[in-house]
């Protein structure tokens, strides 16, 4: 994940020793309305996704 990516946030619960509570669980949250890349400029499966998320409306119908 680059850090540019300001609209995809990786998030684990972690105690107060800031230790994972557990390792095999992780959330990931987009925040669509900071994702603004254009079609023509769509790289990664995740940039396909999310832009197809964002224009669900506009792809579907």
């Amino acid at each position: 994940m680059d850090d540019g990516e300001d609209y995809l946030h990786e998030v684990q619960f972690k105690n107060q020793r800031n230790n994972a509570v557990n390792d095999n669980i992780t959330s990931f949250y987009i925040e669509t309305e900071k994702f603004n890349k254009v079609e023509d400029k769509l790289i990664t499966n995740l940039d396909k996704w999310i832009y197809f998320i964002k224009n669900l409306e506009i792809v579907c119908f």
